[in-house]
């Protein structure tokens, strides 16, 4: 079955270097998609591929069924493709009033006008179409910036760390009404990002990228709860790593004996035992749990971290606790993990409760 946008076998390198590595990622129509990866890893360049900015060395590029681009014989220009851009900081005009900003691209005339209006009012700026770039704060430019991609109705759109030069309150709030107007919108939207907050907070989709390549894609809950190795488990979020053995269909490891995330498959040995900090719970003594004793408590405004010596080896852990208030220095505590961990055989991850 087809996405909106299929990309198949996408391979692309500058000189010598490989940036992209056979890159497979489909699309579902409406569907707001992440691609979330550390710098160096490809999205970028993903992205500029796209949009038709790059011309890919090998692989398919298709959008709803439409084929623009398949290795060296086939390149629609960038104006052909239909596709709607969100750069970084904007990039407005400044010359430009917002309605002329936003009516770029577009043929003029009344119904170029009417279309301005009607997409301005959509990312919630009605009225701001004779203002001046200039005149306008970072948020409402990237929501100018919104429109315009908008305006012409692109089958889909592509934003490039829409967020990045924002402060982070900021940032929070304008996500959210961004994800709002691209579903008011019913536009399907790829969006690249290093913010793995930002990918988890506003996509159905993401797809985590490592060396060239998409090395998981799913539904956010997914991809965090049942990362595909170790590795991505600790990119996409935080985590405490515990050696264990695993047999019998169960894992053996400080916290006791615990079941592990269904459907995985895990070979009998040694394994790491890796857990999400928020999913560790605090109770009292009556509670179920491992005793352990608090070694030391710093305060992080939304939760508290609290670091643990298990009670018989020692083992250290990190757990991210809402509990108020905060257990003591010294005082006997049991834990118990939320859920169940993922598992994998025995890698260079650090262990012991590190959090990584």
């Amino acid at each position: 079955m087809m996405g909106l946008l299929d990309v198949t076998g996408v391979t692309k390198s500058f000189g010598t270097t490989p940036v992209l590595r056979g890159v497979d990622l489909q699309i579902p129509d409406g569907c707001l998609a992440a691609v979330l990866g550390p710098s160096g890893c490809g999205k970028t360049t993903l992205l500029r591929v796209v949009a038709g900015f790059e011309r890919a060395d090998a692989g398919l590029v298709d959008v709803g069924g439409r084929r623009l681009a398949d290795g060296g014989r086939t390149h629609v220009a960038p104006e052909r493709r239909g596709i709607g851009i969100v750069p970084q900081e904007g990039a407005l005009f400044p010359h430009m009033s917002v309605a002329k900003n936003v009516e770029f691209g577009l043929r003029g005339g009344r119904d170029a006008r009417l279309r301005s209006a009607e997409v301005l009012e959509l990312v919630g700026l009605a009225g701001y179409g004779g203002r001046m770039p200039h005149e306008l704060s970072g948020g409402q430019q990237q929501r100018v910036a919104l429109a315009r991609a908008l305006a012409p109705e692109p089958s889909l759109i592509l934003l490039d760390e829409p967020f990045n030069a924002l402060d982070p309150g900021l940032r929070a709030t304008l996500r959210q009404e961004v994800r709002g107007v691209l579903r008011a919108a019913g536009v399907t939207a790829l969006m690249v990002t290093h913010d793995r907050e930002e990918a988890m907070s506003m996509a159905d989709l993401v797809a985590l990228m490592r060396d060239g390549r998409v090395a998981q894609s799913g539904a956010p809950r997914e991809v965090y709860e049942r990362p595909a190795d170790a590795e991505l488990a600790a990119y996409i979020g935080e985590t405490v790593v515990l050696p264990g053995e695993f047999r019998a269909g169960r894992v053996h490891c400080a916290l006791g004996r615990l079941a592990p995330v269904e459907g995985m498959e895990v070979p009998a040995g040694r394994c790491d035992v890796v857990l999400r900090p928020e999913r560790l719970v605090l109770g009292t003594d009556a509670d179920e749990g491992a005793l352990a004793v608090v070694k030391d408590v710093t305060f992080a405004g939304h939760d508290t971290v609290v670091e643990l010596a298990l009670d018989g080896d020692g083992t250290e852990l990190w757990v991210r606790s809402h509990v108020y208030p905060a257990p003591l220095v010294g005082e006997t505590v049991r834990v118990h993990l939320a859920g169940a961990p993922a598992v994998f055989p025995t890698s260079e991850l650090p262990a012991r409760g590190i959090l990584v």
